[in-house]
């Protein structure tokens, strides 16, 4: 007998009853990783039933199991094991191979133990201004999963310039360049980390326009003057960390952006060794916490050719 599935965001297909939700979308050729093969041995082919949830087959013990062992709670199911009588709206959560790649990947590392110094240090603090309004309207396996996403691209890209992500919470997260000692190197790395990122949060908006219907407005600061850097933990347990008015005042910047409708701002320090390799469209004046006078406050354009060492050196 014939029945249908909604794949959310994608659209209705007609299906035999008895067919499952991993087998409907195969049939219609859909994105929706399997990579155990559909045996019942992996999650990557988790759905949430959004509707007809009594519609689908009840759990048997080896998807119990797995959804457990994975903290996953109803309506979440693996699309290989769930079978449907009647209508049906599901969501697949791994949307792409950037998702699935996320959700298969394990992350190890260690750095060495950094003793306490003061030093001039480059500073990138970054947010999303109104995250909020993807806690409120997203489910909480979609609000984790995209923000494990903004990590993972954040953290590779802080990589790739050089630099230390030393703390991420939730919609914010701050990087620090400059702890081989080359303060000029660490400046033109941050940048260029900085304007890069407004491209890749750009797709990543993209990502959410196209899933959840909405983008979210993000906002860069970057600074640099002397701080205080060095390493916390025991054993495998290392954690830079960096204090001083340095990190404050990226922090004020970041969040000034928003206020300033811009995606990049730069201190006065930032604007003396950037000024000529990267397009300033606007420079105004800004209080900052502790300081007796107002700053000067300078939005660098985002564009897509990063300056290089060699032009400033």
């Amino acid at each position: 007998m014939p029945t249908s599935i909604i794949f959310n965001k994608i659209g209705r297909f007609e299906v035999e009853a008895g067919t499952t939700i991993l087998e409907a979308a195969q049939q219609f050729g859909l994105f929706l990783p399997h990579e155990c093969g559909g045996q019942a041995q992996c999650t990557s082919c988790r759905a949430a039933i959004l509707a007809g949830e009594n519609n689908c087959s009840a759990i048997q013990e080896p998807e119990q199991k797995l959804l457990h062992a994975g903290h996953f709670k109803p309506p979440i199911r693996l699309a290989c094991q769930t079978k449907i009588s009647g209508p049906v709206r599901a969501q697949i959560l791994l949307r792409d191979e950037f998702d699935l790649q996320l959700a298969l990947a394990s992350e190890t590392g260690q750095t060495p133990r950094l003793p306490g110094v003061q030093q001039p240090l480059a500073l990138l603090s970054g947010a999303w201004h109104d995250f909020e309004r993807l806690v409120l309207q997203a489910s909480a396996h979609d609000t984790v999963q995209v923000l494990q996403r903004f990590y993972y691209l954040v953290q590779q890209l802080v990589k790739e310039h050089d630099g230390h992500l030393i703390e991420f919470s939730a919609n914010r997260f701050t990087a620090v360049w400059g702890a081989s000692g080359n303060i000029r190197a660490a400046i033109i790395n941050a940048m260029n980390a900085a304007r890069r990122l407004v491209t890749t949060c750009g797709e990543l908006n993209d990502y959410l326009e196209h899933n959840f219907d909405m983008r979210l407005a993000f906002g860069f600061g970057v600074h640099a003057d002397l701080a205080v850097m060095g390493e916390l933990g025991t054993g495998e347990e290392h954690r830079l960390v960096v204090l001083g008015k340095a990190v404050d005042h990226a922090h004020e910047l970041c969040r000034l952006t928003q206020k300033a409708n811009a995606a990049i701002l730069v201190s006065e320090t930032i604007f003396a060794v950037m000024r000529d390799h990267v397009p300033i469209s606007r420079a105004f004046q800004a209080q900052f916490s502790g300081e007796s006078t107002a700053c000067r406050v300078f939005e660098a354009a985002p564009e897509n050719v990063p300056a290089t060492a060699s032009e400033i050196a």
